[in-house]
């Protein structure tokens, strides 16, 4: 875990956590993807029973939010690849200081 002061403020950053909430990240979206693309087979599938103007303006109003979800929804998608990345950071710094401090002497001081 490292930790960073400024001041006052302090940021711990544990790999193991952004790990676990990347893939938090990652099973939430999949399922928000699936419900919505579950209510966009619904309203497709309203062409067969439902006619008139009031389906076509519902419909198209559908068509223009679906625009606007996909864009969302392809946002979102980075941001469990980014928490991983973050977490490989910390991982790889933090062994690189480890291996930098192991070749340290010990008792420089005197």
């Amino acid at each position: 875990m490292a930790a960073t002061g400024l001041g006052q403020v302090h940021f711990r950053v544990d790999s193991i956590v952004l790990r676990r909430q990347a893939e938090e990240v990652g099973r939430r979206l999949a399922a928000l993807e699936r419900l919505f693309g579950e209510m966009d087979t619904v309203v497709r599938r309203t062409h067969s029973y439902w006619a008139g103007q009031s389906a076509q303006t519902y419909r198209k109003l559908f068509d223009t939010q679906r625009s606007t979800a996909s864009q969302i929804l392809n946002r979102l998608r980075i941001y469990p690849v980014e928490l991983l990345e973050i977490a490989g950071n910390y991982e790889k710094n933090e062994m690189m200081l480890e291996m930098t401090s192991a070749t340290l002497g010990n008792g420089v001081i005197h």
